[in-house]
């Protein structure tokens, strides 16, 4: 089972932000910055703890929501 702790995945969503973020107008980095952090749970026990990555991946959005943010997704019809 894969583990990683919720300060883990904070990390690698800033990271990721960052990459998807190149390049935009800061507006746009605002926006979709905006959009992910009100996806992004409260961390419910010890942020340190490491947990199953499922868990992680329900409070923590990364990747792919990230580029549905930045592109739309199928669902929003762009």
């Amino acid at each position: 089972m894969i583990k990683m702790s919720y300060n883990e995945a904070l990390r690698i969503q800033e990271e990721q932000l960052f990459f998807y973020c190149g390049g935009v107008s800061p507006e746009e980095e605002q926006r979709i910055r905006e959009a992910i952090k009100s996806k992004t749970l409260p961390c419910p026990f010890d942020p340190d703890e490491l947990r199953p990555s499922w868990e992680i991946n329900e409070l923590v959005p990364r990747g792919t929501e990230i580029e549905f943010a930045k592109y739309g997704s199928v669902q929003d019809g762009n």
